[in-house]
């Protein structure tokens, strides 16, 4: 795996899955760790709650890489290496766009790849979790490099204190969004889209208050996940909550001030690839069609229920249910055992709601 590229994460551990399904292959221990370990990783549970914070806290550290080698990133590079993990052999179909666990299962189903367009890129870094102010003026200072390196992506940097606690003080998240297919998506196309196939692009319209620092960077605040936008810059007694129980001596936090709306930084589609793809299609005669949803969660059920009829449609008895969540995705599992996958985010009150509905 590229070094810039974080390990575990929704974009990067989604299709590795997805291709290991395609080779006809599990993807044991999300891809972070040797198959031998798999099996003892769950202990890591009993160990004391400090214990785990710490290790967590740590582990994303030893991922980032030092914010002077942002020039070196090479977000070309990383797409080459994402096409080439699929196996080479002719589809009718190509999913080109946001990553999302359901849609993840429905190329399974349909034995087709999906080509990322977000990439999360840790950088190393010490910051306060709860300035989201001093996050936003190290992001200015350190992402020129990035995109000067980088003519075709987006830079958002997501700073959200609630999800990521823990990690925040170690490591930047910068997630780059790619506005065009570029030399190696379109090679991979070329080699396996069958004649007149389909380049389906899967699009997250979901937006999240954003704060611009320059033409293709933005700064969010905050993220899905069980607290709303306006939660994390209003009073909030969950909020206060929260902080009290990680000791931080504040009620809230001094967030900066939104001037507009962007692509949510994780599941959010970056719309300016879709002119890309459409002229990509019309110059090789592919078919494009859109696969477009408002939240992340929104495709489960619609998966879920394509996968019961699949299941009827074979003789398999479909009154198994497989729960998913955030990178934790196991296609292969899955169709062995027939068992209906319903996706969900995260493992927060609003995905167990989903789940529920």
């Amino acid at each position: 795996m590229p070094e810039p590229l974080a390990g575990l994460d929704s974009s990067t551990t989604l299709f590795r899955a997805l291709s290991r399904y395609l080779h006809g292959e599990e993807l044991p221990a999300l891809g972070i760790a040797p198959r031998s370990a798999a099996a003892v990783l769950p202990y890591g549970n009993s160990l004391p709650t400090t214990a785990r914070r710490t290790l967590y806290r740590w582990g994303t550290a030893t991922e980032a890489i030092d914010p002077e080698r942002l020039g070196e990133v090479d977000v070309e590079a990383v797409r080459e290496w994402a096409a080439g993990l699929y196996p080479r052999r002719g589809y009718p179909a190509v999913m080109v766009g946001s990553p999302n666990g359901a849609a993840m299962y429905l190329a399974a189903l349909l034995g087709i790849p999906w080509l990322p367009q977000t990439f999360l890129i840790p950088v190393r870094r010490t910051v306060d979790p709860n300035e989201p102010r001093e996050g936003l003026e190290w992001g200015r200072d350190h992402a020129p490099s990035l995109l000067e390196a980088n003519p075709d992506v987006t830079l958002h940097q997501a700073f959200d204190p609630n999800q990521d606690q823990l990690t925040l003080e170690r490591a930047a998240y910068f997630r780059v969004k790619s506005r065009r297919l570029g030399p190696a998506y379109e090679a991979f196309l070329e080699s396996v889209l069958d004649p007149g196939g389909t380049l389906l692009l899967v699009g997250c319209e979901l937006d999240w208050p954003t704060t611009r620092l320059g033409d293709r960077h933005v700064f969010q605040f905050g993220a899905p996940g069980g607290l709303r936008p306006e939660e994390y810059r209003e009073p909030s007694g969950r909020v206060e909550a929260f902080l009290e129980r990680y000791g931080s001596g504040r009620s809230g936090w001094d967030a900066p001030d939104a001037d507009g709306e962007s692509p949510e930084a994780e599941w959010g589609f970056e719309p300016a690839l879709r002119s890309d793809a459409e002229r990509v299609a019309s110059e090789r005669g592919y078919d494009v069609r859109r696969l477009s949803f408002e939240g992340s969660n929104e495709l489960s059920g619609l998966v879920a229920d394509f996968h019961r009829r699949e299941y009827d449609r074979r003789g398999i008895d479909a009154d198994r249910l497989l729960v998913d969540s955030f990178a934790l995705l196991r296609p292969w599992w899955a169709h062995r055992t027939g068992s209906v996958p319903y996706w969900t985010t995260f493992n927060a009150v609003p995905d167990a709601e989903s789940v529920e509905g």
